[in-house]
């Protein structure tokens, strides 16, 4: 049995890490490439039209977070804004614009050793940005342009410098509509939070003022800690969501690695679950196994689910490449869990790690726990679950992975969970209708992994009966008014149970005939 007493401070120790591939090498995600953009229709047409109404004189009181895990695609998005909406001239009719992209890359931020060493590469972006604009520009904006020249080269304070370009902003923005791109916002918060600061002092503030600049940001969480309130309540956040089935089809189609793009799309779909960059490893992985001439179809796949299983590893080591072996390993078991608070992480993590001695820590040693796995970007807290929760994409890869590598933790990890729920079911009324459901996903995930295809109702169906049992259950009409409102909203649920789905919400609709019945009766269940 392992000891729990002093894992906190064990959580800040690197250890060697062993790989949860075969020896399959890390491949980076591919550079942005103009033609192989696809999807992100929605997002990009609410850009169009912000950047529409601009260039014809219209406020723009928007400033814009896209956040979302690593991989789904964010530098991308950046990419393409900057090539779709920033190189228009400006006419009698309407202003141009322009795009200063900058990235606040781990290299770009590591290299830059002072503030003011960031601040000129970020002043180098625009000085190329408005190079491409030589052509179109008058006499005001050009002596602009001499003037943050001069702050740069006569060594002025970041402060002169900043405030030079701001000027030379809103000079431009008389014709052009101005739009600032920074990715990878949430490594410079992480790595220099006081450099994060200056930034929004005496760039984003001043330029978020501005009604006729578009400010967009990019980074791998929310950024919730923006300091100033005018910033925060002019800002909009967009969360980039993993591809749907059709949006994989059109990502493998733009690649041009596989023939037959929609059945292997369907067919990597329960792989990936639509993360771009897992999507293409994938595609990637499987043109290589395959002779160009061997169609493809799901029996050809499975024959390769060892390899799939080892280029998942790769994603996943990829997102936990600087994480310490403890919080990544509880960060592996916790991603069993859909969503958690202390004491279901308490109980959840005693179990699966044999260990006892977890269940006696305080809460502040599993609080630790769970601020350091905060700290890795792939959890967040959940207002709607009123919990913490593991990204849903990850939580699946990691989950798929899982199972493709060890078959049968897989299985005693979800039965774990299943059990840790029907304790608080027992335990506690208020939440009774969430751990239901929260059973029953657990159960069904079982079942739908030994019956290697759909979740079969014959194997789930007397587990559901007993969780709606009027009694066991302890639901009153509201918990089950609760339940009902909880299952309607719950499409991973339903993507799961599949046809069980309907079966299941007849169910828990006779249940609350039942207890609606007791209720205007004036009984209680016995």
């Amino acid at each position: 049995m392992t000891q729990a007493r002093g894992a906190a401070s064990a959580l800040t120790q690197m250890q060697p890490q062993p790989s949860l591939t075969s020896g399959v090498v890390y491949v980076p995600p591919p550079a942005y490439e103009t033609d192989k953009f696809v999807a992100r229709e929605k997002l990009l047409q609410g850009f169009r039209d912000q950047l529409k109404e601009a260039k014809h004189g219209q406020s723009l009181r928007q400033i814009i977070m896209l956040w979302g895990v690593s991989g789904l695609g964010k530098t991308w998005i950046i990419r393409h804004l900057a090539h779709e909406l920033g190189h228009d001239q400006p006419d009698a009719q309407q202003k141009g614009s322009f795009a200063i992209v900058f990235d606040f890359a781990e290299d770009t931020v590591r290299h830059c050793e002072t503030l003011d060493a960031l601040l000129r590469t970020f002043t180098q972006s625009v000085q190329q940005a408005i190079h491409r604009l030589e052509n179109q520009l008058n006499t005001d904006e050009r002596r602009e342009i001499a003037l943050i020249n001069e702050a740069i080269a006569g060594g002025q304070s970041p402060e002169e410098i900043a405030r030079a370009i701001v000027c030379l902003f809103q000079a431009l923005s008389e014709r052009f509509v101005p739009i600032c791109l920074f990715d990878s916002l949430d490594i410079l918060e992480d790595t220099h939070f006081d450099w994060f600061a200056w930034f929004e002092e005496h760039l984003w503030m001043p330029i978020g003022r501005d009604s006729r600049m578009l400010l967009v940001f990019a980074a791998r969480k929310e950024m919730k800690r923006f300091q100033q309130f005018e910033v925060r309540r002019r800002l909009k956040r967009w969360q980039v969501l993993p591809f749907k089935t059709d949006e994989v089809t059109a990502q493998l189609k733009q690649e041009r690695r596989v023939a037959e793009a929609e059945l292997v799309g369907n067919i990597l779909y329960p792989y990936s679950f639509g993360h771009p960059y897992a999507t293409w490893r994938l595609g990637e992985g499987l043109a290589a196994l395959t002779p160009a001439a061997q169609p493809i179809d799901e029996r050809v796949a499975r024959q390769f689910e060892k390899d799939f299983a080892d280029l998942l590893g790769t994603v996943i080591e990829w997102w936990l490449n600087h994480v310490n072996w403890d919080v990544r390993q509880r960060l592996l078991a916790a991603a069993t869990l859909r969503h958690f608070h202390i004491r279901a992480l308490q109980m959840f993590l005693a179990e699966t790690e044999n260990n006892d001695d977890l269940r006696a820590e305080p809460d502040s040693y599993f609080q630790d726990i769970i601020k350091s796995m905060l700290g890795t970007d792939l959890t967040f807290w959940s207002q709607i679950h009123h919990g913490y929760i593991i990204d849903p994409t990850v939580r699946k890869i990691i989950n798929r992975w899982l199972l493709l590598t060890d078959a049968d933790e897989y299985d005693r990890r979800h039965r774990s969970a299943k059990d840790l729920y029907v304790r608080l079911i027992r335990e506690s009324q208020p939440l009774s209708a969430t751990y239901i459901i929260a059973a029953i996903y657990h159960d069904a995930m079982r079942a739908k992994a030994r019956a290697g295809g759909d979740t079969p109702w014959s194997v789930i169906e007397p587990t559901v009966t007993a969780y709606l049992d009027p009694v066991t259950s302890r639901l009153d009409l509201e918990g089950v008014t609760t339940l009902q409102e909880e299952l309607e909203r719950d499409d991973e649920l339903r993507e799961l149970l599949g046809e069980c789905y309907q079966e299941l919400t007849e169910r828990v609709d006779a249940l609350a005939r039942v207890v609606s019945q007791h209720s205007s009766n004036g009984a209680t269940i016995p």
